[in-house]
């Protein structure tokens, strides 16, 4: 999926996503997705200027976040306003920065999604299979 991103100059927010996430990396730039519910959306994590970290909640480590599609960069208030408009209460977990397995997991849900004809249902199956192994 990487490579038909490059390729083609096109891709959906987690294909975009991994893309950014893998440049951030390799720049040192401390970018990471998070669990926002039905989105998904990178966080530009402060650098640590304070000696205890673990006092700040997981939403109070992000500056900012982006959209992996668009590029654009939202506020807290923007994300606040989103809570807001799909009726669930921000939750501390939703901030935490994903581990590359959950995101893997992600892609691997979302790529089944494109096979939910009976001709492709294997494919499908198969899929989340593999993204199930990922918890164990």
């Amino acid at each position: 999926m990487i490579n038909k991103l490059v390729e083609t100059k096109r891709g959906n927010s987690i294909t975009n996503g991994i893309l950014y996430l893998l440049l951030s990396e390799l720049l040192d730039i401390p970018v990471k997705a998070i669990n926002i519910p039905r989105q998904f959306v990178l966080a530009y994590i402060k650098p640590y200027y304070d000696e205890n970290p673990e006092k700040l909640s997981p939403m109070q480590r992000i500056e900012f976040f982006i959209d992996p599609t668009s590029g654009q960069v939202f506020t807290h208030k923007d994300v606040e306003s989103y809570f807001k408009r799909i009726s669930v209460p921000p939750v501390a977990s939703y901030f935490k920065p994903l581990s590359h397995y959950r995101i893997i997991q992600t892609a691997l849900e979302e790529f089944s999604k494109c096979f939910d004809d009976e001709r492709n249902a294997y494919k499908q199956k198969e899929l989340l299979d593999l993204a199930k192994l990922l918890n164990e």
